[in-house]
């Protein structure tokens, strides 16, 4: 058979400290040692950065109320996963596109949500 089929890989998964690591690794295993040509990395679950540095730094006056708190540490998920989505980038180099996908705050996605998700993968 001598037939030859495009084959193009798109990594996934979630942003994490404890699995940018492997992404990496893989990406650099598909790529450079079985020469397989990446789409893209897709990032899930990304979320939201509701908070300017001020505000949070506001917030830490308000060290008793619980949802200070809770938004304190909303933002500190959040910068983190940013910090490993840029970690990512920097080690694709360019040359293959990260694409991420908000964290979508439902129990399960309906097919407005799918659209929105799928435009982001365009």
């Amino acid at each position: 058979m001598s037939d030859e089929i495009a084959i193009t890989v798109t990594v996934n998964g979630q942003v994490e400290h404890v699995r940018v690591e492997p992404r990496q690794l893989l990406v650099h295993l598909l790529r450079d040692d079985l020469g397989l040509p990446l789409d893209r990395v897709v990032l899930n679950a990304l979320l939201p950065d509701r908070l300017t540095g001020a505000e949070a730094t506001a917030l830490q006056a308000a060290e008793g109320s619980r949802a200070a708190r809770v938004a304190r540490h909303h933002h500190r998920r959040a910068k983190a996963q940013r910090a490993q989505a840029a970690r990512l980038r920097s080690a694709l180099g360019g040359e293959v596109p990260l694409t991420t996908l908000p964290y979508l705050f439902r129990s399960a996605i309906g097919p407005d949500d799918l659209q929105q998700l799928s435009g982001r993968m365009r």
